[in-house]
């Protein structure tokens, strides 16, 4: 099959605001999916077939198994503030180019938020 590099999320610093400014508009967040074809030697941007996508992000955990790309959590805002970090899993399909939200099975303990400095 196809060898891809995949690149989810992240944020950029914004004009004028300094680095690490927990001002409201310091930062720009993405949910984009960036995948890198190997074989074409080209970036794409990913459109996932119905619009559904994880909540902007950055300083999350992702991992690639079996054709699909998972992420966990990740930071919201630069704020350290409790609802600054995301505690949820999706996982996007390769061959359906779509995202799904996984949640825990009923009694299960729920995943614990990462830290975040």
């Amino acid at each position: 099959g196809k060898q891809y590099v995949g690149v989810f999320g992240g944020r950029h610093l914004n004009k004028a605001a300094g680095f690490h400014s927990t001002e409201k508009n310091a930062y720009t967040y993405y949910n984009e999916l960036w995948l890198y074809d190997f074989e074409a030697n080209a970036w794409s941007l990913v459109e996932p077939a119905d619009g559904v996508a994880p909540h902007k992000r950055d300083h999350h955990g992702a991992t690639a198994f079996d054709g699909h790309l998972y992420i966990f959590g990740g930071r919201v805002k630069e704020l350290r503030s409790e609802d600054a970090n995301m505690n949820d899993l999706w996982s996007f399909s390769l061959m359906t180019r779509k995202w799904t939200q996984h949640t825990s099975p009923a009694g299960a303990p729920a995943p614990i938020r990462r830290y975040m400095p």
